[in-house]
């Protein structure tokens, strides 16, 4: 512990003697213990101003403009934010250009740009605190990412400082005699489905069956659930220690760029593929924006436009505003859940007849039952298989209900059908 807090020392040491001496570059932070990853912390006139790590970029990324501005995670941001990722390429800190972008677009506000800056700061100290093993070097620079949004040392270190002690008091000290790696880079992952539907009730086992499916870090769940990372993982360690659930590293994920393009015709080269006549608009309400991305692939080419909407609170106004034909449905929702979300839009005389799908990872008799009720028009199980979406598609907006959808009583519209 002693060499723990000599090493949290000389770190917070370094970073106050950088705004001591108002210097503006770069301090290169090694970590090598556990997990081995750097980060870059950004200093102009001795004050922070980006912090960036090669370790899952682009899944930091996706989760702070998912946290603080996801009005820009659609297919028009995608594009831009792809372009500046080609200019930048992926050692420059394209995030900082994309933050001004924004702003100078009005689409992010100077407070939502700071709240991602301090994200990204908070993170990189958090790392550098909780190892007790570090190599740094300080880099005087004068090309820097960003000079209008600063954060002071003394700040970022007291918040830092207080998520460490709380990591340390709710989690490390409980495993520090253990092999387990509880980096919050981890992705858990459930190892015995039997046990774990055994040790929680159905709401939280509906909830964790979804989301610890070994490809959503600890970070990733916290922002799902809207809990504190440290009472996420606090809450499942009694599981781990079970080996109910299990725990392994993730790559990054892969940033989804636009849409794509429908082939040339291999007998027809020299002639373009038309764009699909467009048929209407078809709107995905579900927290993950990968739901959104794999309906608009499976959709596109069928001439759909596909909306995705993450905040299911936001989705009311936005849908009065753009009237789908259709509306795709999470079941599980960090604030609310399908049920009660369909239930009101029946009762509501913009959406009583837009044929409503619900989707879930639990494709159950109770689960159909309770979307009937609630008034579904159709149930399909997650992730979307591009056949099925097809099927319920053209069976819904095809012949017979695309120009006739307000003369259809609901209840007669409706399919519980078994999948196949």
């Amino acid at each position: 512990m002693d060499a723990e807090l000599t090493v949290m020392t000389r770190f917070c040491q370094d970073l106050k003697r950088i705004q001591l001496i108002q210097g503006s570059g770069k301090f290169v932070v090694q970590v090598l213990t556990g997990s081995a990853q750097s980060w870059d912390i950004y200093f102009y006139m001795g004050r922070i101003v980006w912090a960036t790590g090669k370790k899952h970029r682009i899944r930091r990324w996706l989760r702070a403009l998912k946290q603080h501005c996801p009005a820009m995670l659609n297919e028009e941001w995608a594009r831009k934010i792809s372009d500046r990722m080609t200019e930048q390429n992926s050692n420059g800190y394209w995030e900082v250009q994309v933050l001004d972008d924004a702003v100078q677009s009005g689409i992010m506000s100077l407070a939502q740009a700071k709240a991602i800056v301090n994200n990204y700061v908070q993170e990189a100290a958090f790392h550098a605190i909780d190892h007790n093993k570090l190599q740094c070097e300080w880099q005087t620079q004068k090309d820097l990412p960003q000079q209008f949004l600063w954060l002071d040392v003394d700040h970022v270190l007291n918040q830092a400082s207080q998520f460490c002690n709380q990591w340390r008091g709710a989690i490390s000290d409980k495993v520090k005699d253990t092999s387990l790696d509880l980096s919050p880079n981890r992705a858990p992952i459930i190892q015995n489905p039997a046990a774990l539907q055994q040790k929680v009730s159905p709401a939280t086992h509906q909830i964790l069956t979804k989301l610890l499916n070994g490809q959503n870090t600890f970070w990733d769940v916290s922002l799902a659930m809207q809990r504190p990372m440290v009472q996420v993982v606090h809450s499942l360690l009694p599981l781990i220690y079970d080996s109910v659930i299990g725990l392994q590293e993730v790559p990054d994920l892969v940033f989804p760029t636009q849409r794509a393009r429908i082939p040339q015709s291999a007998t027809q080269p020299s002639k373009a593929v038309a764009a699909p006549v467009s048929k209407g608009l078809i709107a995905c309400i579900d927290d993950s924006p990968v739901i959104g991305k794999e309906l608009e692939a499976i959709l596109s080419p069928l001439g759909y436009e596909v909306l995705s909407i993450i905040d299911p609170l936001q989705s009311i106004s936005i849908l009065i505003q753009k009237k789908p034909k259709l509306i795709f449905l999470d079941l599980i929702m960090p604030n609310t859940n399908g049920y009660e979300l369909c239930s009101f839009f029946r009762k509501s005389a913009a959406f009583k007849d837009i044929p409503i799908v619900m989707l879930t990872g639990h494709d159950g008799v109770i689960d159909r039952l309770r979307a009937k009720v609630a008034g579904s028009t159709d149930f399909l199980g997650k992730p979307p298989e591009a056949e099925k979406v097809q099927q319920v598609v053209q069976r819904l907006l095809g012949e017979g209900f695309a120009d006739d959808n307000s003369t259809q009583p609901n209840a007669d519209r409706m399919s519980l059908h078994t999948a196949s």
